[in-house]
């Protein structure tokens, strides 16, 4: 069971990293949309910083 549990882990951050990555893709696209004086548009950057740090805990090499 203890040699299970890595190999679990691996592909739960696996998956993550998979659903992070379609979450910087879309936040790209919107952002590239969004002219910078919208009003939501800090949020939006917010958003990305967040992905991108959730990609860099997990580890996983940011490719955007």
């Amino acid at each position: 069971m203890a040699s299970e549990r890595p190999r679990v882990e691996g592909e739960a951050l696996h998956h993550l990293g998979n659903q992070l990555q379609v979450i910087l893709g879309f936040i790209e696209l919107i952002i590239a949309d969004t002219s910078p004086d919208h009003r939501y548009y800090e949020e939006l950057v917010e958003i990305r910083n967040a992905a991108l740090k959730a990609v860099r805990l997990i580890g996983r090499p940011d490719e955007s």
